[in-house]
């Protein structure tokens, strides 16, 4: 018991230790994506992260939504500019009406990509990133798709 209560605390330490830090914010995509999606990141080291991608969208007759999660890697470039890139998948659903009558609905996944290039601001906590996310449909989807996004996010 006392060694895993040491395990644990070595863990948080170097979890800490890092300095990277999480954010949360908005994705603004467009594409074959679902727009505006919350942006959630956790570090997992300085050069580590997960990443999870919600986006609720829909209207008169249709809707759905979506969630990605990606891992990360992040390379320093220059500064404050770093890129990343990394792979993850997706589960998501959507319905459309005809009528007030559900006549198509479902559920899908995906394997998604994912590659970027973000900039964290020296003074503020803010983080902007400009990213690309391909993915493609294993179950109930259309095939390949390609999703082009500006994210904001606060660091915390």
């Amino acid at each position: 018991m006392k060694r895993l209560f040491v395990l644990i605390a070595l863990c948080t330490c170097i979890q800490f230790g890092a300095k990277a830090q999480r954010a949360i914010g908005l994705r603004l995509g467009g594409g074959n994506g679902f727009g505006t999606e919350i942006s959630y990141q956790h570090p997992l080291s300085k050069s580590n992260r997960l990443q999870a991608d919600l986006g609720i969208n829909g209207g008169d007759n249709w809707g759905g939504w979506s969630l990605i999660g990606t891992y990360q890697w992040v390379k320093p470039l220059e500064g404050n500019i770093r890129w990343y890139y990394g792979i993850g998948a997706g589960l998501g659903s959507w319905y459309n009406k005809n009528g007030g009558t559900y006549h198509n609905t479902g559920v899908y996944i995906s394997l998604d990509g994912i590659c970027g290039l973000e900039y964290v601001f020296p003074d503020i906590p803010l983080q902007l990133a400009l990213d690309t996310r391909p993915s493609i449909g294993l179950i109930n989807s259309r095939g390949f798709e390609m999703d082009l996004a500006v994210s904001v996010r606060f660091l915390f």
